[in-house]
């Protein structure tokens, strides 16, 4: 069980964290919304794909913000994807929600089997587990099992676990992420989390509340290597930038920064 952590939070703005970044849902996005976000303290982001998503709606992007995207495989049908020159493909994440039929909804044994495309295209990258949708350990499970199987000791060739967190409540997010580090003993990123999924709408008093908790103890755990907040830009109140076509930190934003 999760013991917590005894935390001293420090008001005003903080250093940048390596571990701290963003989904990159790019609708209604502009141009500099990624440079915004990476100037004022995050880190890193991923768009759902091997090619950088504001690069393929025509922007042209600053070195660092082209450098700090992490390109994706979604699902089986983007297994041949190629990744577009000047990527940074240092990392290379897994497959989407590989757990729920609303997303990529793949068995373990199938994506295993998908998984030596993966090792063999992206052969220099560090691989990143698929990341399921709720808990996933037993997901997970089955999917390592099936690497050993088909590929022998070594397996899938992935030394992270990608998960996904929608839990409002602090002691319940890292009992998980906990218990996925001590059943795979690798460390985590975090690639969505928020207060609540797209279909809770939950407000913004709670979005603020979780992320002023939670983020202090994903930088101070140190197994959990990355995280990303859902989203940069949303519908709800869980976008870290505000409407209108002038890039600006939401209210929420300006706290993820500051954290």
């Amino acid at each position: 069980m999760w013991t917590g952590l005894l935390l001293l939070v420090i008001s005003g703005l903080a250093a940048a964290s390596p571990k701290r970044g963003f989904v990159a849902v790019t609708a209604n996005s502009t141009c500099s919304d990624p440079s915004l976000l990476l100037a004022r303290g995050c880190a890193w982001y991923y768009s759902y794909s091997s090619a950088n998503a504001y690069v393929k709606k025509g922007c042209a992007l600053s070195p660092e913000a082209a450098e700090a995207f992490v390109p994706m495989n979604w699902c089986i049908s983007n297994v041949n994807d190629t990744v577009p020159a000047g990527v940074n493909t240092t990392f290379f994440l897994g497959f989407n929600e590989p757990n729920i039929p609303t997303q990529c909804n793949m068995l373990p044994r199938d994506v295993a089997i998908a998984w030596g495309d993966i090792m063999r295209r992206h052969n220099g990258s560090i691989l990143i587990s698929p990341a399921p949708a709720g808990h996933g350990i037993v997901w997970l499970t089955a999917f390592f099992q099936q690497c050993v199987e088909l590929y022998g000791p070594t397996g899938c060739n992935i030394s992270r676990v990608a998960a996904h967190s929608y839990s409002c409540n602090v002691n319940s997010t890292m009992t998980y992420m906990q218990s996925l580090y001590e059943a795979f003993k690798m460390p985590i990123w975090i690639t969505e989390f928020a207060c609540g999924d797209h279909t809770q709408k939950r407000p913004l008093s709670d979005q603020e509340t979780y992320m002023r908790a939670i983020v202090p103890v994903f930088d101070a755990t140190s197994y959990i290597e990355r995280y990303a907040w859902m989203a940069a830009r949303q519908p709800d109140a869980r976008g870290l930038l505000g409407p209108g076509e002038a890039a600006s930190l939401s209210e929420l934003g300006a706290i993820y920064v500051s954290l």
